[in-house]
């Protein structure tokens, strides 16, 4: 009940699933996310979780012991963090010290003695931000192109406009006929034609896949190019990139969930020997019968269990088999099964 609805939400708006999906966004965004332990004692559960961006982090803290709104100790261990009260932009903000216990830092650690996290765009936002202003150039000059524009010109008399600093109009409006100076002529510039967008723009977006680690097919959403081999080959090696960062990012720093679940549970007086088990969302398969038969001789051979297998497809291995259960045990009462098929 409690992960299952919004109750888990300090704010009341999405449960724990939803929240996990919020708190990704802004690891992926910010490079880093704060998840925060709150206790209301008049609630059905007291235990909320509170996501914080790293905007609340009080990064001007450089006292009590605390680096950048990091307070460690002795040891380089964290001890407590400092976020903002408010977070809208006042003038008069105050910080509040958190212990590290009640807080939960999740991010990507890529070197030794990393502190914060990093914005996964971090390396490829520049070439993001050039290829934006080449297809704002590219979509002008053809915006330009498409402006098939008249002009009446009076040449052979000297009009009183011809030597005028009078104001004519500047703007091409497509199907329009405008009239010049008398005894004047206007010409346009003629640039030279670009013929390389499309190959400039796959190694922009090749560039740019490359460096946040996704298949240039997915990224671009381009299957021209592949085929059921080369899109599988592509699949494997992330599929195993994405397993990386659900385990030893997401679901790593989300054990503390449980620790603070079993404390809640003991203030209470109930024991909890229940463990919180994450399944991850599923995977589609690239060929679901060659997938499907060698998922079933991995597990005849033993090679891996059928658990691992159901929880790769996104369920939990428990809900599955009472479903099975209750369903065979429903169609033999009604005479649709007996043991052995």
């Amino acid at each position: 009940g409690w992960a299952d609805s919004a109750e888990c939400d300090y704010y009341g708006e999405l449960n724990l699933y939803g929240l996990q999906e919020l708190l990704f966004k802004h690891v992926v965004l910010d490079g880093e996310v704060f998840v925060k332990k709150c206790v209301v004692n008049n609630s059905k559960y007291p235990l909320k979780l509170q996501v914080l961006s790293c905007d609340r982090l009080d990064t001007s803290r450089f006292s009590d012991g605390a680096v950048a709104g990091i307070e460690f100790d002795e040891h380089g261990h964290r001890k407590a963090y400092w976020f903002l009260s408010e977070p809208q932009q006042t003038a008069k903000r105050e910080s509040v010290r958190v212990p590290a216990s009640d807080v939960i830092h999740i991010f990507k650690k890529d070197f030794s003695e990393q502190v914060r996290g990093i914005p996964w765009f971090s390396s490829v936002i520049m070439r993001l931000k050039d290829f934006d202003e080449y297809e704002d150039a590219e979509l002008l000059k053809q915006k330009m192109a498409a402006c098939f524009v008249g002009f009446y010109r009076d040449i052979e008399s000297l009009g009183e406009d011809a030597f005028s600093d009078g104001e004519y109009q500047k703007e091409l409006i497509p199907g329009s006929i405008l009239k010049a100076p008398s005894g004047q002529t206007i010409e346009f510039a003629n640039p030279p034609q670009s013929q390389s967008y499309s190959s400039y723009a796959e190694g922009a977006k090749l560039t740019c896949a490359t460096g946040l680690g996704v298949p240039y097919m997915l990224l671009s959403g381009d299957y021209s190019k592949t085929n059921y081999s080369s899109s599988r080959s592509a699949m494997h090696p992330f599929h195993r990139y994405v397993s990386s960062i659900q385990q030893n990012i997401v679901i790593t720093k989300l054990r503390t969930v449980e620790t603070w679940l079993r404390e809640q549970f003991s203030l209470l007086g109930y024991s909890c020997d229940e463990s919180l088990i994450w399944s991850g969302p599923p995977r589609e398969f690239v060929d679901p019968l060659k997938d499907i038969e060698a998922n079933r001789e991995a597990v005849k051979a033993g090679f891996r269990s059928h658990k691992s297998v159901v929880r790769e497809l996104g369920e939990d291995p428990d809900d599955v088999y009472e479903e099975i259960k209750e369903e065979r045990k429903r169609l033999h009462a009604m005479g649709l099964w007996k043991e052995g098929n």
